[in-house]
C-alpha cells in the first residue's frame, strides 16, 4: 500500500507538468498572433518590430526570419542587410525550406 503511494506520488507530478508549455512557447505563440494581427491592419512598424523580437528570442529561427521579410515586404519597407537573401538563411529542415521558398515567392530571387 506505501509503495503504491509512493509511486503515485512520484508519477503524478510528472504527468500534470508535461502537459503545460513552457512561457517562452507562450511568449513565442502571443508574438506571432500579434505580428499577425499587426499585419492584416496594415499596422507595419509594430508589425516589424514583433518579427525583430521574434528574431531576438530565436536569431536561428527561418519563420521569424520570413516574418520581417514579408512584413518589410508587404509595407514597402527597406529589408534590413543583416538578414541577408532567404537563400542565405538557415536550411535544415523542413520547416526552413518551406519558408525560405515563400519569401523566395514573394521576391525575385530564386536558389
Amino acid at each position: 500500500m506505501i509503495r503504491r503511494l509512493i509511486n503515485f506520488a512520484i508519477i503524478f507530478p510528472a504527468f500534470s507538468f508535461a502537459n503545460e508549455i513552457p512561457d517562452i512557447s507562450k511568449e513565442w505563440n502571443n508574438r506571432v498572433e500579434r505580428f499577425q494581427e499587426y499585419l492584416v491592419s496594415n499596422n507595419c512598424s509594430e508589425a516589424i518590430q514583433e518579427s525583430e523580437t521574434l528574431l531576438e528570442i530565436d536569431p536561428a529561427s527561418t519563420e521569424a526570419m520570413f516574418y520581417l521579410y514579408y512584413a518589410s515586404k508587404k509595407c514597402g519597407s527597406e529589408l534590413p542587410e543583416w538578414l541577408g537573401k532567404p537563400s542565405s538563411w538557415p536550411n535544415g529542415s523542413v520547416e526552413d525550406r518551406y519558408y525560405i521558398d515563400l519569401a523566395q515567392a514573394l521576391g525575385s530571387e530564386r536558389s
